[in-house]
């Protein structure tokens, strides 16, 4: 009995490991493309971390920068001394 599935479905779902392991890099790799276009990258390295943080502040704050891509909703902290 044929079926209408591509040979490559089928090579897909007999291999989980190779599944798993190309959406894994494909999500790093997409995760830092938007990161180059967006600017989060270059602002990350000149505003490094540099120790401890004492004073206040803000967790759980909505970033958006340059295109649409480059929105993290939820996910940064900001702090003021």
């Amino acid at each position: 009995m044929p079926t209408n599935e591509p040979s490559w479905a089928n090579w897909l779902f007999n291999c989980p490991l190779f599944f798993v392991l190309y959406f894994i890099a494909l999500w790093a790799l997409v995760s830092y493309v938007i990161g180059q276009l967006s600017g989060w990258i270059t602002l990350s390295r000149r505003f490094r971390d540099s120790g401890a943080f004492y004073s206040y502040q803000w967790s759980f704050q909505s970033v958006r920068m340059r295109t649409l891509l480059g929105t993290y909703g939820n996910c940064t902290n900001f702090g003021a001394d």
